[in-house]
């Protein structure tokens, strides 16, 4: 129903405002995670109004984590990175490194690769950082996901990764061996966890458009002819 869809069933979140005279006011906070929206409603007000609200405004009520507590974070100097394992559900990609750029050797397909793409991942996993935690009794599903990272001298960092978060803008994760469950940005998750299609340069044809003077195409009985015209080069 319309509560589950804005996130107040539960609600995700809960603040309660004190007043001198010792009366309290409780206000729920929501968020549709799907459609990226964020909700107030307050207790007990009838009818049972929900307000949408600009995420600017309902992060300044329900202050994400890094704003007051510290929370983990890696520096990890790039140049000591060696390989980067990615285990996830769809398949496993393992990044090993070229000189100072990055090469995809598994999988192994014919395909031109995108080095901006992978020294993306590389430099987001070096400077990863919390941006919130998540409560011990969250529901945070299973965290599926696991990237390993080799350094030069032998040693290895960990991040397991899951679904996104239903209280931030972003995706439940655990650093290393540590039993907490934080939330990095969606910025970094899309960065270090691109679909594997991003990683390969997927055109059909390796042709520059300025040397094509003419196209055929034909669909079932169909016929379309394309030439270009030599004086407008159009």
């Amino acid at each position: 129903d319309e509560k589950d869809t804005c996130g107040f069933n539960p609600p995700a979140f809960t603040a309660t405002v004190s007043f001198a005279d010792g009366s309290e006011k409780v206000f729920y906070g929501g968020r549709n995670v799907a459609e990226d929206k964020y909700y107030l409603q307050q207790a007990g007000q009838e009818p049972e109004l929900m307000y949408q609200v600009a995420k600017y405004n309902f992060e300044q009520v329900f202050v994400v984590g890094s704003k007051i507590v510290s929370l983990p974070e890696w520096n990890l100097e790039q140049e000591n990175l060696a390989k980067i394992v990615m285990e996830r559900p769809e398949g496993k990609v393992v990044l090993e490194k070229d000189g100072s750029d990055w090469k995809i050797i598994e999988p192994q397909l014919n395909l031109e690769q995108q080095t901006t793409a992978l020294k993306g991942i590389a430099t987001a996993l070096a400077s990863l950082k919390a941006i919130d935690y998540a409560d011990p009794a969250a529901d945070t599903r299973a965290l599926d996901t696991t990237i390993r990272i080799a350094m030069l001298d032998g040693s290895e960092r960990v991040l397991r990764a899951g679904s996104p978060s239903l209280s931030v803008d972003g995706r439940y994760v655990k650093f290393d061996d540590s039993d907490s469950i934080l939330v990095i940005s969606r910025a970094d998750s899309e960065r270090i966890l691109p679909p594997v299609r991003d990683l390969f340069s997927l055109a059909v044809l390796d042709i520059l458009s300025e040397n094509l003077v003419e196209l055929n195409v034909t669909q079932e009985k169909r016929n379309l002819a394309l030439k270009k015209d030599p004086r407008t080069g159009q």
